[in-house]
This record gives structure tokens, C-alpha cells and sequence, in this order.
């Protein structure tokens, strides 16, 4: 699915970025948008505390958490 509240995140380079708009997206309650961006912070970001976050959003939200590489 792609982000129809931020259409354009596709430009983001910031994994701060994905971070907080997943964020944001969750608490208006469209977690399948999120997912788009817990992902694309993973890309960027797969080890470490924010990552694993990252992870156990994406467990919540019924997809599959990327495994540590």
C-alpha cells in the first residue's frame, strides 16, 4: 500500500522521517500505511533499540517483523 497522507515520502531519505510518519499514522489509525514506513526505517535503520521498535510495531499491526540481519 502507499502512504495517501504522505504521498511523496518516497523523497524522504531521513529514516527519522519514515519513524515519525509511521508514528503519526498509527495514532489516526491506519496502521496498513504505517507498515509502508516501519519498513522503510528498517531499510535504513536494522539493528539497535529503534529498529527493534520498529519491529514490534510491525508484529501489532498483524505484518510480519523483518528478522535482525
Amino acid at each position: 500500500p502507499r502512504s495517501t497522507l504522505f504521498p511523496y515520502t518516497t523523497l524522504f531519505r531521513s529514516p527519522d522521517a519514515h519513524w515519525h510518519i509511521a508514528d503519526v499514522l498509527m495514532q489516526l489509525g491506519r496502521p496498513e500505511e504505517a507498515v509502508v514506513h516501519w519498513r522503510q526505517y528498517l531499510e535504513y535503520d536494522r539493528r539497535g533499540p529503534w529498529a527493534d521498535q520498529a519491529r514490534q510495531r510491525l508484529g501489532e499491526s498483524g505484518e510480519p517483523a523483518d528478522p535482525v540481519t
